[in-house]
């Protein structure tokens, strides 16, 4: 059949290649089209590979255990604040139980950089599709990335704690649900004022923080299953990992392969919406002009009706730039075969042609 992305709404996963590359996302997102893409262009056209996006890493593992009898199952997975060793560690665990259970698996990975959004945030990716898009400078992309970046040390910092405690959590009881703190994530996300984005309290992230933590201790306090690290010692790796977070500049490395990138993609095109608007059309026309917005108005961002309406807005515009980015991407990754993503891309490859 095809390379697109596969999802029937019988439920009905199979397509009609003998390999099935399984990835995080949406039938639509980043993942899908990216790896549809990439797959249709190797060897010649003659690797047949279905892509199924599958939500979430649960969701890859759920779909690989129900059709891995029946065909050849790669997994990649994102890393989500894992180092490199804890990521490869948990991707070695994953191939062993699948191959126990008898799945045809074929091989399991996670992204080197923290989610497949990191890698649309290189130069030589983001500014050429946003200064074409938003019909900006390169000054006006680093601005808005170095805008992101200031606003989200906070956020990114108790998410990194937060999923290291969810891991610690589901390698010791996985049949337990893993601790979530909604407050924690609404709370340390900056929102838009009319003078640009707010500044997060991270007094007040740490003391949510830490009162989520002591619940989660007393959730399971004499279950005898689960062992986690002190509230002192949560807090004093949150201010430790804040710490090293705050002040990271646009050419700093360390924001691009360990932060949630969809978080810093979302900001700078925000932020460049907000700015310069773009010229909207199809869905998103119908959208802004709902809002009493025209073709060619910047977007105020902090002025519409509710969170709502902010979260369609960028979702259609998110859709609008999507290709462009993924091509682009592609693009470099043809090209430059010592680029962060073309090993990534190469190691799944080899492992669907064994």
């Amino acid at each position: 059949m095809s390379n697109d992305p596969i999802y029937k709404n019988s439920g009905n996963y199979r397509g009609s290649a003998p390999i099935a590359l399984l990835c995080e996302g949406d039938v639509i997102g980043y993942e899908a089209q990216l790896l549809s893409r990439w797959c249709r262009s190797q060897a010649g056209g003659t690797l047949h590979v279905d892509v199924w996006a599958c939500g979430t890493g649960h969701g890859m593992r759920a779909i690989a255990d129900a059709y891995g009898r029946e065909v050849k199952v790669v997994g990649l997975e994102d890393r989500d604040f894992r180092d490199d060793a804890q990521a490869k560690e948990d991707c070695i665990d994953r191939f062993n139980d699948l191959d126990g259970r008898g799945v045809a698996i074929r091989g399991w990975f996670a992204w080197r950089r923290n989610e497949v959004e990191n890698y649309f945030l290189d130069d030589e990716v983001l500014i050429p599709v946003m200064t074409g898009w938003f019909d900006c400078t390169e000054g006006d992309v680093r601005a808005a990335t170095q805008a992101a970046l200031q606003s989200l040390a906070v956020f990114q910092a108790v998410q990194a704690i937060v999923y290291a405690i969810r891991r610690k959590w589901n390698q010791t009881d996985p049949a337990t649900a893993a601790p979530g703190s909604p407050s924690l994530w609404v709370g340390g996300r900056p929102k838009w004022t009319p003078d640009g984005l707010s500044e997060v309290d991270s007094s007040e992230i740490r003391n949510k923080l830490a009162a989520a933590h002591s619940s989660w201790l007393q959730r399971f306090a004499g279950g005898g299953k689960i062992t986690l690290a002190k509230s002192d010692e949560v807090l004093t790796r949150f201010d430790e990992q804040l710490q090293k977070w705050s002040g990271l500049q646009n050419q700093d490395v360390e924001w691009r392969k360990n932060w949630a990138g969809k978080e810093v993609l979302k900001l700078v095109r925000q932020h460049l919406a907000a700015h310069f608007g773009t010229n909207y059309g199809g869905r998103l026309l119908g959208i802004i002009q709902r809002q009493g917005l025209k073709p060619g108005d910047s977007i105020p961002w902090h002025a519409l009706k509710n969170r709502a309406a902010q979260d369609e807005i960028d979702r259609e515009l998110e859709h609008e730039i999507q290709p462009h980015l993924v091509r682009k991407l592609l693009d470099v990754a043809q090209a430059k075969p010592q680029c962060p993503i073309r090993t990534d891309l190469d190691e799944i490859i080899q492992a669907m042609k064994l």
